[in-house]
């Protein structure tokens, strides 16, 4: 005959096991907190994340971006970039993943997608309508109008701004290459859609 539990030991394995159960409730919490703090915290250090494409691949680049460098400074004559050179559809590809396409009529529309961390502030996912201008020295300005989910580009411009600059340092048929003009600068590559590149070349 089995011996029958004290009503002290139910006590104390019900008060385990709600210890137990709340222990796993709190996991959750812990976990959501925690990454919200991440994000806070290192998500915002992408500064131009969805634009200038700063990625696990961009370079850091030491000292000033110089502006309208002549050839006797440089040896080489200046780069000449044209608005019908940035036409078209480019692609990032890295922990965020972002695909610009720069129209004749000054316009643009950029999709990115995000990782784990960024999304947790922006979304897994982000349009954004653009206009785009190419000023003098091959400055490249990207300007955010417009761009759903409304959340996530509301989030954007109060972190980032609604403006974006580059200077073009080169740019062919397969890929543009970018400076921004953080402190300190980085470098990165645009890559154009092998699509779109196929199409101009068929033009």
């Amino acid at each position: 005959m089995s011996e029958q539990e004290s009503p002290s030991e139910n006590k104390d394995q019900d008060k385990g096991q709600k210890r137990f159960r709340k222990r796993w409730l709190l996991l959750p919490v812990v976990f959501i907190a925690g990454a919200f703090f991440i994000a806070q915290r290192y998500g915002l250090q992408w500064r131009g994340t969805l634009l200038s494409g700063k990625s696990e691949t961009s370079v850091k680049h030491s000292g000033e971006v110089k502006l309208g460098s002549s050839k006797e400074e440089t040896g080489e004559e200046p780069l000449v970039v044209t608005a019908e050179d940035v036409l078209g559809e480019w692609v990032l590809d890295g922990a965020i993943r972002r695909v610009i396409e720069n129209r004749s009529d000054g316009t643009a529309t950029i999709h990115v997608t995000f990782d784990f961390v960024t999304a947790l502030r922006y979304g897994s996912e982000l349009d954004l309508d653009l206009e785009w201008t190419l000023k003098k020295d091959n400055v490249l300005v990207h300007t955010i109008v417009g761009g759903s989910p409304e959340k996530g580009k509301k989030r954007l411009i109060s972190d980032f701004g609604e403006k974006a600059y580059f200077k073009i340092l080169s740019i062919d048929d397969k890929q543009m290459h970018l400076i921004d003009f953080d402190d300190p600068p980085e470098e990165y590559l645009w890559k154009r859609l092998e699509t779109d590149s196929k199409s101009m070349t068929s033009e």
